[in-house]
């Protein structure tokens, strides 16, 4: 059955992958969507979006570490795929960050290296319970 729809092992991992980073993207939008709230409370929206799409997912991450270790071409399909929504969520937190930094409220952070920290950070936590 799984021949019959999707043909290949790359057409069912696109599929896939597409699906998850989807839901993902969906709830890292809504984290940042709205400018008004403190800084504090969008990052503590992107780390609880993020930590329950992850619970939601536990298997995922392995999932994709290993199809991207055995098949490094791979990574362009998800890049390709996060590429899509990622850059907009950053600068929408980096634009935040700044305007906190300016005020005086937090240091300076790139918001990048943020965002890498805290699916880091979540991925871990799963893995560990």
């Amino acid at each position: 059955m799984l021949h019959y729809y999707f043909r290949t092992k790359e057409k069912l991992f696109d599929r896939i992958v597409l699906e998850k980073i989807e839901v993902l993207k969906e709830a890292l939008i809504k984290s940042v969507g709205n400018f008004d709230m403190p800084l504090d409370e969008m990052i503590r929206n992107i780390i609880e979006r993020h930590l329950e799409f992850i619970a939601s997912n536990p298997d995922l991450p392995r999932f994709l570490i290993g199809e991207l270790y055995s098949n490094s071409e791979r990574a362009s399909t998800i890049l390709d795929k996060v590429q899509t929504f990622a850059p907009a969520v950053t600068k929408i937190l980096q634009d935040k960050i700044d305007i906190s930094a300016a005020k005086g409220e937090c240091r300076e952070v790139d918001a990048k290296m943020l965002a890498l920290d805290i699916a880091s950070l979540n991925i871990f936590h799963i893995w560990r319970i």
